[in-house]
């Protein structure tokens, strides 16, 4: 109580706030720490780390309240070992569902006891395109299905914030890690797959493998838009080019998608002329990579000279 009642006078002028095993306050503690925030939602610190003190479902959903108050999510929240469940974690997460927005940018679950619901929710909520988080650690949790973790990796497909994500993965394989974050980093079975992967992702777990690690490292480079290009260029052209890809292409991705590819060989062969390799009929296009033969070349002169090509017919 006097923590709190300390807290609804000075939260203001505090950055960090972090209290741990040694201060045995439980649940109610939380409580009442949690309803000071509140009186101040704005106030709260940047930084909390609220760990090894056993917070219950009544202290979890308290602590939702007073964060989803505030007009903009806080940094980090670290609650590790603290015997956090499904049913607490829910009652955390239920205090965002309407405004995703204001999840912590950091939010650390290591040592806890979650299972697949408590995966499953807060899956949910990444799926969500408003949703903030930007790291999410849940290592070192109790053991989960392999679909419960592939659940949960595939719902970072779409999301556009997130850069860390640690799941206890210690009982899968790296080639199972491995065809996990492919499908969901560079899923190559169609061009518009592609173009729509997670390209943010660059920490995932602890698997420490090589493929993975470069898989990851495409997706370090700031420029989102040139990463999608690249993935396109590189696994649906530079290796074997198929026009029925397009098939099923939404209008509206095809425009975009083709704007990027052109303009990644306009850059090749930009730099192909500045190294004097520039071709000298115009029959002898520039290869990309080395990989892009003359046949590709043509193909996109024609995409390039007609408005829109789709289901095999001119639009």
């Amino acid at each position: 109580r006097c923590i709190a009642s300390a807290l609804a006078y000075h939260a203001t002028s505090l950055e960090r706030f972090s209290i741990g095993e040694n201060h045995k306050i439980g649940d109610p503690g939380v409580i009442a720490i949690a309803e000071a925030f509140a009186t101040y939602p704005n106030s709260i610190p940047s930084h909390l780390s609220i760990e090894e003190i056993n917070i219950g479902p009544e202290g979890m959903k308290s602590l939702g309240i007073a964060l989803a108050r505030r007009s903009y999510p806080i940094e980090s929240l670290h609650l590790k070992f603290n015997h956090i469940g499904d049913y607490e974690l829910m009652s955390l997460l239920e205090c965002f569902r309407s405004n995703p927005a204001l999840i912590p940018k950091t939010l650390d679950l290591t040592a806890n006891c979650l299972g697949h619901w408590g995966l499953v929710v807060i899956s949910d909520l990444l799926r969500n395109r408003c949703c903030s988080l930007e790291r999410l650690n849940m290592a070192n949790t109790d053991p989960v299905p392999y679909d419960t973790v592939s659940y949960a990796v595939n719902s970072v497909k779409c999301n556009s914030t997130l850069r860390e994500l640690n799941i206890d993965t210690c009982g899968l394989a790296d080639e199972k890690c491995l065809d996990l974050l492919s499908s969901v980093v560079c899923d190559t079975t169609s061009i518009q797959s592609t173009y729509l992967s997670n390209h943010t992702l660059v920490k995932f777990g602890n698997c420490s493998s090589r493929e993975i690690s470069l898989l990851l490292a495409v997706n370090s480079n700031p420029n989102k838009s040139f990463i999608a290009r690249h993935k396109v260029i590189y696994h649906h052209f530079a290796k074997n080019f198929r026009l029925d890809l397009f098939q099923d292409m939404q209008p509206a991705v095809l425009v975009e998608v083709l704007t990027y590819v052109y303009r990644g060989f306009a850059c090749c062969d930009k730099n192909e002329k500045e190294q004097k390799h520039a071709a000298k009929t115009p029959g002898n296009l520039h290869r990309v990579d080395g990989l892009l033969n003359n046949s590709l070349g043509v193909t996109f002169l024609i995409l390039k000279n007609c408005p829109v090509i789709m289901y095999g017919r001119k639009k």
